[in-house]
């Protein structure tokens, strides 16, 4: 595996399957993260540094800030998650961190104006024919379609979230706690549930021909990668 290359894997019936998230980050440039991450760091530098910090000390914190920044909303993203899953299985809420609570509210009151009814919830699917796995965060029936989503907290909407949708759209079976399968269900749109402190959106991402064509694409340039 290349230097700096993290493949995360699944383990399902004796062999190992490279996770959709791990494929994309590694075939996938993400350019914005460059300027998003030098920004972070010189805001935490110079901040330091207005509160007397001496010069090694502000460059630590600016160093620290992206990784900070990163962890934190992964961390608001695991909360809301968890809440997406107890709501679609009808479980008492969790406790979530303060960051995540506007989040949590925005998601509250959008399922409860449009209560989708969840036929699947956070499940692992997975494909032998191409061999990768993932695990996507609902299938429902709303509005008198069968709906693949996938949850995001973050800002920013990126091209590769339609190979995301693609690669689970297109895998063959969901695998279940028990270890036994069942095979994919057809869906009739693939979208993503935006969910911000402002409120929530449903958007439709196309996840067509193309872009599971382009994901496959994806998938051998990261398996090359990987064994370089």
């Amino acid at each position: 595996m290349g230097v700096g290359q993290v493949r995360r894997t699944y383990h399902w019936a004796g062999a190992d399957f490279p996770s959709v998230t791990s494929v994309l980050g590694t075939a996938i440039a993400k350019p914005g993260l460059i300027p998003w991450a030098a920004r972070v760091a010189a805001e935490a530098a110079a901040e330091a540094m207005a509160g007397g910090a001496v010069y090694d000390v502000a460059v630590a914190a600016g160093c620290r800030a992206p990784n900070a920044g990163r962890d934190a909303g992964g961390a608001r993203g695991t909360d809301v998650h968890r809440v997406l899953h107890h709501l679609a299985l009808s479980l008492p809420l969790p406790t979530t961190g303060a960051a995540a609570e506007p989040y949590v509210e925005s998601l509250m009151e959008w399922w409860g104006d449009h209560e989708p009814e969840p036929l699947v919830a956070e499940a692992t699917v997975l494909s032998r024919t191409h061999r990768y796995a993932g695990t996507l965060d609902a299938i429902w029936s709303l509005g008198g379609r069968t709906v693949l989503v996938d949850a995001k907290t973050g800002s920013g909407r990126y091209p590769e979230e339609s190979l995301q949708l693609a690669a689970y759209r297109n895998a063959e079976v969901i695998c279940l706690p028990d270890g036994t399968e069942e095979p994919m269900p057809q869906v009739d749109a693939c979208c993503i549930l935006a969910i911000a402190p402002d409120g929530c959106e449903l958007v439709d991402v196309e996840a067509g021909d193309e872009d599971w064509a382009a994901f496959r694409a994806a998938l051998i340039l990261a398996q090359w990668t990987w064994a370089r």
